[in-house]
């Protein structure tokens, strides 16, 4: 089935960020990147909403808290060929996975990307979006590898020669990790994942990650592929994005702002 939806969350409490994203959602946080030998700058969701439009995305979902008229105000202004709906959270969410949940109805019974607001892929998002729709898989992750596993949603993977790896189970924070391989906040999955993620809805702590464990555990058809540093664009801390603008502003990645 052909994957037209997408959920971004743009609902944290941003603690790691300071005062900035509580007037601004961190996707709105500018980018300044190359363009031949000139300088551009525009805000991170630009680059994400032009990824996944050139991918065939024709609806996306933002779930929001706060203030997000300046977010609602550039989309409006900049895409307003796609159909953008909004849910506004007005209290705290159950961790990540709450504000996934708020979004089921949306979703429907389709396929859909899932994304965080405070990141994007330099790497292709449309071929990874055709080869899950090509294929039988449940669900499509993508991780990177840490130094300090503990502080993540880790992935226990089967160890094969392939670029896709098989994912066994998945953990969130775990004390004891399995392995290095981290999470990150883009997913392909299929609408029982929203299922999955019901079954956690009386807890206090809803995780993304513990969904993930259940869906590749009840189908045996959830893989990962591993993205490298230079190809995760992350704005979500001060560390990480200095580091981000020292990528951008060292290479040419015009293209991901070509909407």
């Amino acid at each position: 089935m052909k994957i037209r939806k997408a959920v971004i969350t743009a609902a944290g409490l941003s603690t790691r960020t300071g005062y900035l994203a509580n007037i601004i959602p961190k996707c709105m946080f500018p980018i300044v990147y190359k363009r031949g030998d000139k300088l551009e700058i525009k805000p991170l969701v630009h680059g994400l909403l032009a990824s996944l439009k050139r991918s065939g995305i024709e609806e996306i979902c933002f779930v929001v808290r706060g203030n997000y008229k300046p977010l609602f105000d550039y989309i409006n202004d900049n895409f307003n060929d796609l159909d953008i709906y909004y849910i506004h959270q007005k209290r705290e969410l159950k961790e990540y996975g709450g504000a996934v949940l708020s979004a089921k109805r949306f979703v429907g019974d389709e396929p859909f990307v899932l994304h965080a607001d405070d990141g994007l892929m330099v790497e292709s998002y449309e071929k990874y979006i055709r080869l899950f729709e090509s294929s039988d898989m449940h669900g499509l992750v993508f991780y990177r590898r840490v130094s300090n596993p503990e502080r993540y949603g880790i992935l226990d993977l089967e160890d094969t020669n392939s670029e896709l790896k098989r994912v066994r189970s998945a953990e969130e924070k775990p004390k004891q990790p399995r392995s290095d391989a981290a999470l990150l906040a883009f997913y392909i999955l299929d609408n029982s994942y929203m299922d999955e993620l019901e079954r956690f809805k009386s807890s206090d702590n809803i995780q993304v990650t513990y969904a993930i464990d259940s869906l590749a555990k009840r189908s045996n058809k959830v893989y990962a592929k591993e993205v490298s540093k230079e190809q995760w664009l992350n704005v979500g801390d001060p560390d990480s994005y200095i580091k981000t603008l020292n990528i951008t502003y060292s290479n040419d990645i015009s293209y991901l702002f070509d909407s």
